[in-house]
C-alpha cells in the first residue's frame, strides 16, 4: 500500500515475488508523486506483521536553457537568465553598465542535497556510495540514465566494490565524461 492505498501494477510499478519469501516493489523511473508512505502487511496464520517505509524522491536540478557565448557593446546592461528544472525557478545574474573588466567565462553551478562533482580535465574523478543489503546487490552504474559499457574506455572509466563501498572511477577526465552519474 502506498498512503494507505492499494497499489496496482503498472508498466512502471512492479510486484513480484522471489521463491516463496521475497517480496518486492520495484517503481520505475521514478517521478516525484512516487514519495509517500509504503505499507507492506504478511497475514500468517500465528497473526500479521507491518514493515513501512517513507519514500522521499528527490529531483536532481537542471538547467532548462544553457548559458550561450555572446558579445556585449560597452556600456549596456547584461542579464543573465536560468531556469532550473527542479524547482521551475528562473535566477538571473544583471551586470549594469558593461565594461571591458568584466569580460569574462562566466560559470553557472546547479547544487542540491543529492550532491555535485566538479573536477578539472585531464584529472581523476570517484564517486562511492556505500551499500548495505540483505543479499549482495548487482550494481549498475550509469551516465544519464543510460548503463556504462566499460569495455569501452579501456580501463579509463572502471568500478569496484570493497566491502559495501561501490566506487566509479573516472581518469583523464574529457569534456565527454560530464553528466548525472
Amino acid at each position: 500500500m502506498k498512503n494507505n492505498q492499494s497499489i496496482a501494477s503498472s508498466d512502471r510499478i512492479v510486484l513480484s515475488i522471489k521463491g516463496n519469501k521475497v517480496h518486492s516493489l520495484t517503481i520505475k523511473q521514478v517521478v516525484p508523486s512516487d514519495a509517500g508512505y509504503y505499507t507492506v502487511k504478511v497475514i500468517l496464520d500465528n497473526g500479521t506483521s507491518v514493515s513501512n517505509a517513507q519514500a522521499i524522491v528527490e529531483i536532481v536540478s537542471t538547467f532548462v536553457k544553457l548559458l550561450q557565448i555572446i558579445t556585449i557593446v560597452d556600456g549596456q546592461d547584461y542579464e543573465i537568465d536560468i531556469e532550473i528544472i527542479s524547482n521551475g525557478n528562473h535566477h538571473q545574474l544583471h551586470i549594469y553598465h558593461v565594461t571591458a573588466q568584466d569580460a569574462d567565462e562566466y560559470q553557472v553551478v546547479c547544487l542540491n542535497n543529492l550532491g555535485h562533482l566538479l573536477v578539472s580535465i585531464k584529472r581523476t574523478a570517484r564517486l562511492d556510495t556505500q551499500i548495505h543489503a540483505f543479499s549482495k546487490p548487482k550494481i549498475i552504474w550509469s551516465k544519464d540514465a543510460i548503463p556504462i559499457d566499460f569495455s569501452l574506455y579501456s580501463r579509463r572509466i572502471n568500478a569496484e566494490q570493497r566491502q559495501g563501498t561501490y566506487a566509479l572511477t573516472i581518469k583523464n577526465l574529457q569534456l565527454d565524461d560530464k553528466g548525472f552519474y
